[in-house]
């Protein structure tokens, strides 16, 4: 029994108790029934106990509301109780009492906890509902809170209000949403369950329970995009058998051909004369992989309708697979005068004519399409991409930085990404601080990409790439995996990414397997770059030379190819070779300071000093931290026969890495030839503890 009905009870029975004895001497007492004139003496003692036993009940009262006030001061739930009690006899406020009773559910509190509800505290709600006509304004967590209180008590409708007063003013509460969600799963209604999921989804992308949720909603909803839930499972490695049979049931819902050719051949044995049944069957032909029959169909629909687009899309895409070319071009030309096709004709496009060696109207396809369709992310992306493949990057460049804000979409941000990872090997000087702001940029666009969508395998395969640059080589690990799983499996770019991630772990045998399987698919530049480092890394410096010579075959513009050639050459003592290559480099890439090292390293071992001194100053300019560059600058003052300058960049080499022997050993040369011997001694030491390889600093 409740704390409240005990001590009603208890005041009840005190004041029946006195009544009772009062009435008991009055009546009962025979003196008195036989007296038919009371005395004023008996009058005054009567009078008198029954003050006595008001007063005593006064006492007993005056003790029973301090106990009740001390009760409520030490129990919270039961002041919230009583002021409830009194709001609804109007001696109090009905909001300040909700707000009372609200404050006993926890802060994250879900629909999981409807069953915990203390159902005095429901009862008591529910009637404070029934006499709130306004609610007004109330903090976010109360209207939460109160949502749950309106739902053990019933009332769904009012419950859905108040948690659509809360995320109207804390609309990024993943608790509020998940109520909301849960309401409209009680009221039935699908279309908004699909909405609060998804609002979901947006803070926590990657969450298996509401992925699969939303996938098996929208095959409820007849939706096909339920197939990108179950695929981000799989590329998160969460999908279960489950999942996979849920995906493959959508692709069999998508449509049998058989079935879908069945209809549509008796459409047109009915009336053989409409164009758009023609082009129909073309269309699931081709998706059959049958092109021969695709192509005859596509020509009965251009035979009834010139001027359908789409065919003669559909046409010029299935032609550019045969040797008929010009008739793909043709087609191709027609699809997009006619505006179909989108942005995959346009390029289409292109890519015959140039095939063709039609360059100049090449061109003048990717123009026009830049200048019409000046705002679509798709098209930009799409040119920027072509910009980028043809090493024409400032253009590329040109067209990101032209881009509308509203047209950004994944692929310009893919694109960009690309960009900067190029811009980087381009620009790096190979220390941690230069190479990590340029990366970090590459590792921004990326991940907005993957912000706009999550199965773009490309962006993870970018974001990976960068990662291992950073040697964030676990991180990288990760963003490869998911990489791998949503890109096809035989993509030669995933497998050397995975060779260049092992070299990165010293995993020298998992590289050889990943450059094998990669090679499946065709030879290329960076196949043959990753073999050179292969070489390398075993000691075989003339086998790796010639995997770089292979790879500068394929690609002379690739960056790292020929800066590991020259430093090839230099271990080979062929400093003249490796002068060539740095120069080369610097033709390609003119702002690359890596380049402009070698180049120095190049004409130091030549014994030109003064030449190597220049390049040198130009990279400290740009780079004051370079230790590399301020070691090679000492090295040159002390054989130019400048020692007292020497010894400032030497220091200032070490200031910056403490644990670069060859800046050690630079300096204990200088104190050698100052007849410091102790000083040298300490550095040479201290050059051996850097690098225990260094046989100079040993000897």
């Amino acid at each position: 029994m409740e704390p409240f009905s005990l001590m009603f009870g208890f005041i009840c029975l005190i004041g029946g108790g006195a009544a009772g004895w009062g009435l008991n001497n009055k009546l009962l007492n025979p003196s008195r029934q036989s007296s038919t004139i009371e005395s004023l003496e008996e009058s005054k003692r009567i009078d008198d106990l029954i003050q006595q036993n008001f007063n005593q009940i006064n006492e007993k009262l005056t003790k029973l509301s301090i106990n009740m006030e001390y009760i409520k001061k030490y129990d919270i739930k039961m002041e919230a109780v009583f002021i409830a009690n009194e709001a609804l006899q109007g001696n109090a406020d009905l909001i300040d009492a909700l707000e009372k009773l609200a404050q006993f559910i926890p802060e994250n509190a879900d629909e999981t906890y409807l069953p915990q509800i203390d159902s005095t505290i429901s009862s008591l709600a529910e009637m404070l509902f029934e006499a709130i006509s306004d609610l007004g304004e109330i903090s976010p967590n109360t209207a939460r809170k109160a949502g749950l209180l309106a739902l053990s008590s019933g009332r769904t409708h009012r419950a859905k209000s108040l948690f659509e007063s809360a995320y109207e003013l804390a609309p990024g509460h993943s608790t509020t949403l998940g109520l909301l969600e849960h309401v409209s799963v009680l009221l039935g209604n699908k279309l908004d369950q699909r909405h609060w999921i998804e609002a979901q989804i947006e803070l926590d992308p990657d969450n298996e329970i509401l992925l699969r949720k939303h996938a098996h909603l929208l095959v409820q909803l007849g939706d096909d995009d339920a197939q990108k839930d179950v695929q981000r499972l799989r590329a998160l490695g969460l999908d279960t058998p489950a999942d996979r049979s849920l995906l493959s049931g959508l692709m069999a819902r998508a449509g049998s051909m058989e079935a879908a050719l069945k209809d549509i051949d008796l459409a047109l044995e009915e009336d053989p004369f409409r164009a758009e049944d023609w082009l129909r069957r073309a269309e699931i032909l081709m998706n059959g992989e049958d092109h021969s029959l695709a192509l005859e169909s596509v020509n009965k629909c251009l035979e009834l309708d010139r001027q359908n687009g789409e065919a003669w899309a559909l046409q010029a895409r299935l032609l550019s697979c045969t040797p008929r070319l010009k008739e793909a071009s043709k087609a191709a030309t027609h699809a997009v005068a006619l505006g179909s096709g989108g942005i995959e004709l346009i390029m289409l496009k292109a890519d015959l004519l140039l095939t063709l060696g039609e360059e100049e109207k090449a061109e003048e396809t990717i123009d026009r399409a830049l200048n019409e369709h000046s705002e679509d992310g798709e098209v930009l992306a799409a040119i920027a991409d072509l910009r980028l493949r043809e090493g024409r990057f400032t253009e590329a460049w040109d067209i990101l930085q032209g881009a509308p804000t509203g047209s950004k979409n994944t692929q310009l941000h893919v694109v960009e990404g690309r960009l900067h990872l190029i811009t980087a090997d381009r620009t790096r000087d190979g220390t941690d601080i230069t190479d990590q702001q340029l990366l970090s940029q590459a590792q921004m666009s990326f991940s907005k990409a993957i912000d706009m969508d999550r199965e773009n395998g490309l962006a993870w395969l970018g974001l990976a790439r960068t990662q291992r640059l950073l040697q964030q080589l676990e991180l990288a690990d990760e963003s490869l995996t998911r990489a791998e799983r949503l890109i096809k499996e035989d993509e030669p770019a995933v497998w050397t990414e995975k060779a260049l991630l092992c070299l990165d772990t010293n995993r020298l045998e998992d590289a050889q397997r990943h450059v094998d399987a990669a090679s499946i698919n065709g030879a290329g530049a960076v196949l043959s770059y990753i073999r050179g480092n292969l070489s390398a890394r075993a000691g075989n410096l003339v086998t790796a030379k010639s995997h770089y010579d292979e790879a500068l075959s394929i690609d002379s513009s690739h960056v790292r190819a020929r800066l590991n050639r020259c430093s090839i050459y230099m271990a080979l003592d062929q400093e003249q070779a490796a002068y060539d290559d740095a120069n080369v480099l610097l033709e390609i890439a003119p702002k690359s300071q890596l380049a402009k090292i070698k180049r120095a390293e190049a004409l130091m071992m030549m014994g030109r000093w003064k030449s190597a001194l220049d390049d040198l100053r130009d990279v400290t300019l740009l780079a004051p931290h370079h230790h590399q560059a301020l070691t090679f600058t000492g090295a040159c003052f002390i054989a130019l026969g400048h020692p007292e300058q020497a010894e400032g960049p030497l220091n200032e080499a070490l200031r910056w890495n403490t644990d670069f022997a060859p800046a050690w050993y630079q300096r204990g040369l200088l104190y050698l030839d100052w007849e410091k011997p102790e000083a040298a001694i300490s550095d040479f030491s201290a050059a051996v503890k850097a690098d225990s390889q260094h046989l100079d600093a040993y000897l």
